[in-house]
């Protein structure tokens, strides 16, 4: 019987922050999608000793909990998502606070917005499994696997409130955080020239059409055949912005008319905004 060696190496501070950058980067697409303003961060907790004693259940007091694959876990308290749901339909925190109250809109929001959340933190942890699996009460309060050590970090809102904590096993770290890559002198790789990196970069641009607001009664009533009114004129040229940025602070960087080429929708540029343009 043969063993397949593991390379092994402690966990320490610098993969608690490393992973803290990681989830950080992971979860800003989807804060993007969300929210006006993004208000969540992810906090390091700690590091679990190899063979410590670990369970979800003491980990975020809950029995709700979910499994990347083998070696990375989630966590959060029952009703933790209920003020990030009104937070992101701009609610006030306390509007339908328990489940029996909530009406099915956001009940149907916050499943679509836990789900996507979950999704993006699989990929970045456990990008070779398939999805996310719900735990079973037993297996929550029972141990963890933990042969080489741990580390936790926790999704908390700007008030200081945990949403979602998040443990992963040292063998999921070596995979998704590697050791920086040397050059045959043991030197880091040198950094590209900045010209030659922004020519390999890319950005999303949107072109926004028009928009309004609805309120929460009237969003739970649409039907198929309503018409909505954008604040837009209809003979007004369309701007293009940037995809990626807060939608408080989108500023376009040109506007032009609607048409079509190739088949497509196109927009036919009729003036571009300049450095100077606040």
């Amino acid at each position: 019987m043969s063993v397949v060696p593991i390379r092994w190496r402690p966990l320490g501070t610098r993969d608690l922050e490393a992973g803290k950058a990681l989830l950080t980067q992971t979860i800003a697409s989807w804060q993007e999608a969300w929210f006006v303003d993004p208000f969540l961060s992810v906090e390091a907790v700690d590091l679990i000793a190899p063979a410590g004693a670990l369970t979800l259940a003491e980990t975020a007091r809950t029995s709700l909990a979910w499994s990347c694959g083998p070696d990375a876990w989630l966590a959060s308290a029952s009703g933790a998502f209920a003020g990030v749901v009104n937070r992101a339909m701009d609610l006030p925190k306390s509007f339908a606070p328990t489940d029996e109250s909530r009406p099915a809109l956001l009940a149907n929001v916050e499943a679509q917005l836990v789900d996507e959340l979950l999704d993006a933190l699989r990929r970045a942890l456990a990008p070779s499994t398939r999805g996310v699996d719900r735990l079973s009460a037993a297996n929550v309060a029972g141990p963890l696997p933990n042969p080489h050590g741990a580390a936790r970090w926790r999704l908390v809102t700007d008030g200081g409130e945990a949403v979602l904590w998040i443990v992963c096993g040292a063998q999921a770290l070596w995979k998704c955080l590697p050791a920086p890559a040397r050059g045959a002198t043991g030197e880091p790789p040198t950094c590209a020239p900045r010209r030659e990196a922004i020519a390999a970069s890319t950005v999303s641009v949107a072109a926004m059409l028009g928009q309004c607001e609805l309120s929460v009664p009237q969003l739970a009533t649409l039907a198929v055949g309503d018409v909505i009114t954008l604040d837009r004129a209809i003979n007004a040229p369309i701007a293009l912005v940037l995809e990626h940025t807060r939608r408080a602070s989108r500023v376009p960087v040109a506007t032009g008319n609607p048409g079509r080429h190739a088949g497509k929708l196109s927009i036919q540029l009729t003036s571009i905004a300049r450095s100077e343009t606040p």
